[in-house]
């Protein structure tokens, strides 16, 4: 059964077992990171495998950096579903749905801006690293490729936590399992078949990043129907709640 019907979306966390709740988000969450990381190790190895060390260490070089972005992000996917869940929790579906639509767009809008400083300072951020000759020209090919979709990673990364406000962690664990399954389908054959290095990997990452957002708002759209059109004036109001971390109420204008 879906956690949400045509009328009203369930409250699923305030129904049954928490701990089975828990364990069941846990899980789920924890094989889509496994499934992520496992597939980055193999992305590294076979950039390895190419023999030359300049670019295993730009690809450590450009992780660290993106580690910033990344952070962000994940700021921003909890404060949206932390509104959004509350908003089911208490009924009002309307809510949930105009919080969903308006932090997507937020977090879009952020990570436009974070792309933007990123890739005015992404040398000197490399450099700061200690990025220094061959590693860092790897390092700013990874970057030079993977910064301008930072604004589709972003949404990438909120959509599963608007599936999980609503209970539904195998969706959630989808986004992200399929994203590493694309990874894992194409590394091998853009880095080592098409002999594409660093470009090939980027490619990759790019493309694990739009089935993200592709899988994500096929489960939020015609699974569970979250997203309503966000306004101007929702997406104003909704500015402050979204991030201030001591808010503890809906804005009434919904």
């Amino acid at each position: 059964m879906s956690a949400s019907t045509a009328g009203r979306p369930r409250a699923v966390f305030t129904e049954g077992s928490t701990l089975r709740h828990v364990l069941i988000m846990t899980a789920t969450g924890s094989i889509g990171l496994m499934a992520i990381f496992i597939v980055e190790f193999f992305s590294l190895l076979y950039i390895s495998w190419l023999g030359d060390a300049s670019m295993t260490a730009g690809v450590g070089f450009a992780s660290q950096v993106m580690f910033f972005p990344v952070s962000i992000n994940i700021g921003l996917s909890i404060a949206v579903s932390a509104l959004v869940s509350r908003a089911i929790g208490r009924g009002d579906r309307a809510a949930a749905r105009q919080f969903a639509a308006t932090g997507l767009v937020h977090t879009f809008l952020v990570s436009i801006l974070v792309t933007l400083l990123m890739w005015a300072w992404r040398v000197d951020l490399l450099e700061l690293l200690g990025a220094s000759g061959k590693s860092l020209e790897a390092g700013k090919i990874l970057l030079d490729w993977q910064v301008p979709t930072l604004p589709v990673l972003a949404l990438g990364m909120t959509l599963p936590g608007l599936l999980r406000a609503v209970g539904d962690a195998r969706r959630s664990m989808y986004v992200t399992l399929f994203g590493a399954i694309a990874i894992a389908v194409l590394d091998p054959i853009l880095i080592l078949w098409l002999d594409l290095g660093l470009i090939g990997a980027s490619l990759g990452v790019n493309i694990s990043r739009c089935v993200w957002v592709v899988v994500g708002l096929w489960g939020a759209i015609r699974a569970h129907d979250m997203l309503a059109w966000p306004t101007r004036a929702h997406m104003v109001a909704d500015a402050r709640p979204l991030t201030d971390r001591k808010s503890t109420r809906l804005n009434s204008s919904h």
